[in-house]
């Protein structure tokens, strides 16, 4: 009987601590410029030039996005920018009443890749909720408002999650050296 009653207070505890974490809203970070959730970063690449730069970039974004060809907008060589327009979709967590996640909507948001020798510069912004006009996520952050949902902490954690494995994947393909062409025939 006591092992019971211990075993039940630590899956009680248990799962008090994970809907704690959970309901947590992520640190996302806002540019102090345009006070939008902005994700920004020049990442050095020594030894790589502005043209490999960019073609390690293009290549990234063709294997990374489902359909580049309507995500890339801009294939800028000259200037050294690749501007992407992409999507993810974020779900509306189960509840005891649910059971079950239910599809919450697309998140958009602009990619612009900038280059420049041994190194690029990336930023992610204008991040929004698709509606049939323009909902921009910054309003997840509004507690003090009317319209502010509890499960909007959620999403927030949702689109932070996403945008940073897009940035990881971004940096990984990017670290990686460029295949040297042998003049050597």
């Amino acid at each position: 009987m006591n092992r019971k009653f211990i075993f039940s207070c630590l899956v009680v505890l248990f799962f008090s601590v994970i809907q704690f974490v959970h309901a947590q809203t992520a640190s996302v970070p806002i540019s102090d410029e345009s006070k939008l959730i902005t994700y920004t970063a020049v990442v050095d690449i020594p030894s790589e030039s502005k043209d490999e730069l960019y073609h390690k970039a293009y290549t990234w974004s063709n294997t990374y996005f489902k359909n580049p060809s309507s995500v890339i907008k801009t294939k800028d060589v000259l200037n050294g920018e690749i501007v992407c327009k992409g999507k993810f979709r974020i779900n509306t967590p189960a509840t005891k009443r649910t059971k079950v996640e239910t599809a919450a909507g697309i998140v958009q948001y602009t990619l612009n890749l900038q280059f420049k020798e041994n190194k690029y510069r990336y930023t992610i912004t204008n991040i929004n909720w698709k509606h049939s006009s323009y909902y921009p996520i910054e309003k997840w952050l509004e507690k003090d408002k009317d319209t502010y949902l509890p499960v909007y902490a959620d999403y927030l954690n949702q689109v932070d999650d996403e945008i940073k494995k897009l940035i990881s994947s971004l940096n990984d393909s990017m670290a990686k050296p460029s295949p040297k062409s042998s003049d050597d025939w």
